[in-house]
This record gives structure tokens, sequence and C-alpha cells, in this order.
């Protein structure tokens, strides 16, 4: 199987859980499959001890960078 029909499928079958966008496709946050946007604003609302467990279960080291880059702003947002 060609990687780039594999991809090409994976982007149309998935699609952002917020705005139905097939853009920039990234993960599932708390259960829901988002756009990189909608992911990264997700996140920022995310309470810091949940914020934390993502991190955790996170396999993606893209994605785990920017769930701890919305934690470091929570801990500065709640300082």
């Amino acid at each position: 199987m060609n990687l780039l029909e594999t991809f090409a499928g994976t982007v149309r079958d998935k699609h952002c859980a917020v705005s139905r966008c097939q853009t920039n496709p990234i993960g599932r946050l708390e259960g829901r499959y988002l756009c990189a946007k909608h992911y990264e604003r997700r996140a920022r609302l995310m309470p810091e001890s949940r914020l934390e467990a993502e991190i955790e279960a996170e396999s993606d080291p893209f994605n785990q960078q920017k769930l701890e880059t919305a934690l470091a702003e929570v801990r500065e947002w709640e300082a």
C-alpha cells in the first residue's frame, strides 16, 4: 500500500469534531478528533490535572509538545 494513499485516506476519513473541517488533522483530545487549531484551543481550556494526564497518554511527540505548551500557558495564567 502506498504511504500517500494511506495518508490521504486517513485525512478524508477524519473530520474535526468542532468545525467538521478536514484541514490539518492532528489527533484526539478528550475522545474527540480535532484539527490543529481546535486541538490547541481545547487543550488551553482543560484543567491542569487533565492536561497532565493527556500528556502522559499521548503517544505522538508532536502532540505531546502542543499539550506541554498549553500546560505551560495554563500554569502561567493561574499564577
